[in-house]
C-alpha cells in the first residue's frame, strides 16, 4: 500500500507559511524545481529535497503552498494551494502502473476522510490531465479548527512523476473562477530536473573495514535513503550494507556490498564458483541457465549477472537479484541488489555501482581492520555520552569474533537481507583454471 498521507498535517503547515491578505496578489509562479508552472497567490512557499540519480540529473521530492488567509477580518476564511511531488528511482511508469498507483491512491483518500465522517462529493479513479493519466477525488467535511471545508485531491503521473494536487477551503471558494484559473493554469514538466554533480563529491565515501572496497552513499533520513549503513567483518568477509526506498511505490532495494579473502588465487571460475555457492544458492537451487556477462566500466573489467528468486518471507516485492562482480590475486568484491526488477533496473542504481571502487592494493588484515575499529569506538564513547566507556585493556586482549560483528537490519524493524557472518577458513580447493563457465562475453 501506498504511504498513507495525514492531509491535516498539510492544512497546519501550510497555515503557518501563510502571509497576510495585504500582501498577496496572484502571480504565474515557476518552481525552482523545474517540475511546473502555475498561477497562485504570491506568498507561496517552496520545500525542495533533491537526491542524486546521475551525473547530471537529480530526483526530487516536497511541496509548494500558498495559502490565502482572510481570518483577521470577520468572517474571513483559509483556502489553501499545494502541490505535492515525489519521483521514482526506478523505470519510467507505463500507463497500466500509473493507472493502479491512481487507484490505490483513490482508495486511500476515501478510507481517509471516510474516518472523519466525510461525505464523498465526486471521485474518478483514472481520467486524464494534459496527457497524463490522473485521478480525482472531492470531499466535504467538518474541520475542528476551521469548520466546514472541502477539500479536491488531483493525483496526476508522469513518466517518473507523481503529483498530488490538493485545493482546500470553503465549498464555494473550491468552485471559484479564481480556483478554477488556478487549476487550469498547472503546466507539469516530465522527467527529472538537469543539475550536474557527483555522488563522489556529494555523498560521504564509506570505505571497508579491511579496506577492499569504496562506496558512496547519502546522508540518512530522506525518502529515498530513510536509515544508514551497517557494517560486519570476519577473517574473510566484510560487508556493508544498506538500504534504498522508492517513495512512490513504497517499495525497497537492499543493497549489500561483500569484499571476500578466500585462500589461494581467485580467478574468472572462481569467483563464478564463489559467487554461485555464496549468493546464487542462498535463494536458487541451482545456478542453471544463469549467465554471467563480462563488460568493463571506468577501465576495470566485471562481470554480472541478474535473476528472479521467490520473494523472501515477509518481504514480496523481492524478485530480483543483480550482482556485480571484480577479483584480483586473492580478493574479490561482490555488489548485491536485492528488490524490485523495476527499481532495480533503473539508471540510478548502475549509476551507484559505477561509482562503487576496488582497491585490492589497500587491503589491512583483519587484526590491523580490527584495532582500527577498537580505536574509533573509544573515540565514539569519548564524543558520546551515551556510549559506555570502553575499557583500556580491551587494546591489548583479543577480542572474540563475536565482537565484530553488527547485525544489518534494512529499516530499523529488525529484519535484513544480508547475508550472515562466514566462520569457516577457506579452504583452497576450488578449480583454479581460467574456463570462463556460464559466461557471455559481451
Amino acid at each position: 500500500m501506498l504511504k498513507k498521507i495525514i492531509l491535516p498535517s498539510l492544512f497546519l503547515f501550510s497555515l503557518a507559511l501563510a502571509g497576510t491578505a495585504i500582501a498577496q496578489s496572484w502571480v504565474y509562479f515557476k518552481s525552482k524545481t523545474a517540475l511546473f508552472n502555475v498561477r497562485v497567490y504570491n506568498n507561496i512557499k517552496e520545500e525542495i529535497n533533491k537526491f542524486r540519480i546521475s551525473e547530471k540529473t537529480v530526483a526530487q521530492y516536497g511541496q509548494s503552498v500558498s495559502t490565502f488567509d482572510q481570518r483577521q477580518y470577520k468572517g474571513g476564511v483559509v483556502k489553501n494551494y499545494i502541490i505535492k511531488y515525489e519521483q521514482t528511482l526506478g523505470l519510467p511508469f507505463g500507463q497500466q502502473d500509473a493507472a493502479n498507483l491512481i487507484k490505490k491512491e483513490m482508495d486511500l483518500y476515501t478510507d481517509y476522510y471516510t474516518t472523519l465522517n466525510g461525505t464523498l462529493v465526486d471521485k474518478t479513479d483514472l481520467m486524464t490531465e494534459d496527457g497524463f493519466p490522473a485521478g480525482e477525488i472531492w470531499v466535504d467535511y467538518m474541520d475542528p479548527a476551521i469548520g466546514e471545508q472541502s477539500i479536491k485531491i488531483k493525483v496526476i503521473f508522469t513518466e517518473s512523476t507523481k503529483f498530488q494536487h490538493i485545493i482546500s477551503g470553503p465549498r464555494k471558494w473550491i468552485t471559484s473562477h479564481k480556483t478554477k484559473e488556478h487549476v487550469e493554469s498547472l503546466d507539469l514538466k516530465a522527467g527529472y530536473m538537469q543539475d550536474r554533480g557527483s555522488i563522489q563529491e556529494e555523498w560521504r565515501s564509506v570505505t571497508s573495514p579491511m579496506r577492499l572496497f569504496t562506496v558512496f552513499l547519502p546522508e540518512p533520513g530522506s525518502a529515498y535513503f530513510p536509515y544508514d549503513y551497517k557494517v560486519y567483518f570476519d577473517r574473510h568477509t566484510e560487508r556493508v550494507s544498506a538500504v534504498f526506498r522508492d517513495p512512490i511505490w513504497n517499495m525497497k532495494v537492499y543493497y549489500n556490498v561483500y569484499g571476500y579473502i578466500p585462500n589461494g588465487e581467485v580467478n574468472t571460475a572462481r569467483a563464478q564458483s564463489i559467487v554461485t555457492q555464496r549468493h546464487i544458492k542462498r535463494h536458487r537451487l541451482t545456478a542453471d541457465g544463469l549467465k554471467f556477462t563480462h563488460l568493463t566500466v571506468a577501465d576495470k573489467n566485471i562481470m554480472e549477472t541478474s535473476y528472479d528468486i521467490l520473494a523472501p518471507k515477509g518481504k514480496p516485492n523481492v524478485r530480483w537479484v543483480k550482482l556485480r562482480v571484480q577479483h584480483e590475486d586473492n580478493k574479490m568484491v561482490v555488489h548485491e541488489l536485492l528488490g524490485p526488477k523495476h527499481i532495480i533496473d533503473g539508471p540510478f542504481f548502475e549509476y551507484l555501482l559505477n561509482n562503487g571502487k576496488f582497491h585490492p592494493d589497500l587491503q589491512l588484515t583483519y587484526d590491523e581492520a580490527k584495532k582500527i575499529k577498537m580505536r574509533t569506538d573509544k573515540k565514539a564513547a569519548v564524543f558520546n555520552p551515551d556510549l559506555e566507556d570502553l575499557d583500556d585493556e580491551e587494546e591489548n586482549t583479543e577480542d572474540s569474533e563475536e565482537k565484530n560483528k553488527e547485525e544489518t537490519s534494512d529499516d530499523g524493524d529488525g529484519d535484513t537481507m544480508s547475508e550472515g557472518a562466514y566462520e569457516d577458513e577457506w579452504e583452497d580447493d576450488e578449480p583454479q583454471n581460467d574456463k570462463k563457465t556460464e559466461s557471455t562475453e559481451n
